[in-house]
């Protein structure tokens, strides 16, 4: 009995101490997750993947990882406001080129301009609001860190960031209410057809974002996934960075399968 007891104990410490190395830092994945950090498990397509999922514009919404402080309900509201707030240039952007070419599409110019004036524009305001989260993720995990008056001074800080995000939102949905009255008093007046001839340059945009950035995300030099992949490796191998929680993640995820 005796020997059954300590072979059950002797278990239970084993247990413990294999969760207590698997199980990853919560605050440091979220960190890593925020900080877009590309290495993870050495594997390429592994990591890209999972970057994918985590940092595209529209499958994020729906894959992110559950660590990752821009969750999917941020995603969400901003994926509502970004594509809202395209509505109107690019229904200027239809108007203008009906009345260049007097009533015929100009196919060429039309896509070009609604490249330059709605998606690069709205690419951008997206890159603004991802990182004012990202900021506000990064204070947080300082203030649990940093010791004194340094963790006070970025609690106070996140509590600004929290305070600017919410006030941004607040306006940015103010707008989007605008703009679905308008795109109502549209159907009202001009009919749906009418509507649907001013939303199709939107979904031209959408989709164009959505394309452009894997090409962005994945080639950018120095900030690029291909690049920040390689030099984290070399830091990796170096030692000028740890190894990554993730891993230890996916180690669990696969001996649960």
């Amino acid at each position: 009995m005796e020997g059954e007891g300590s072979m059950s104990t002797s278990r239970e410490a084993a247990t413990t101490v294999v969760a207590a190395v698997a199980r990853p830092d919560a605050r440091r994945l979220a960190y890593d997750l925020i900080s877009k950090r590309c290495y993870w498990t050495g594997d390429w397509g592994r990591d890209y993947t999972y970057h994918v999922a985590n940092w595209h514009p529209l499958l994020s919404i729906c894959f992110c990882d559950r660590c990752n402080p821009y969750h999917g309900l941020e995603r969400l509201a901003v994926f509502v406001i970004v594509c809202t707030l395209s509505i109107l240039p690019a229904a200027a952007m239809t108007q203008a080129c009906f009345a260049i070419k007097l009533d015929q599409r100009c196919h060429v110019g039309d896509k070009l301009a609604t490249l330059v004036f709605v998606t690069l524009p709205v690419m951008i305001l997206q890159y603004v609001i991802e990182y004012m989260i990202y900021l506000r993720a990064v204070l947080k995990y300082k203030k649990t860190i940093a010791p004194g008056r340094l963790g006070g001074c970025c609690g106070c800080l996140e509590n600004c960031m929290n305070c600017a995000s919410g006030c941004f939102l607040c306006a940015s949905f103010y707008v989007v209410g605008i703009v679905f009255l308008l795109a109502g008093w549209v159907v009202a007046v001009g009919g749906a057809a009418r509507l649907q001839e001013l939303v199709k340059p939107l979904l031209v945009s959408r989709v164009e974002c959505w394309l452009l950035w894997f090409l962005t995300d994945l080639y950018t030099p120095c900030v690029g996934f291909i690049a920040k992949w390689r030099a984290e490796a070399k830091d990796l191998a170096t030692g000028r960075i740890g190894e990554s929680n993730l891993r230890e993640a996916f180690v669990v995820d696969t001996a649960g399968v």
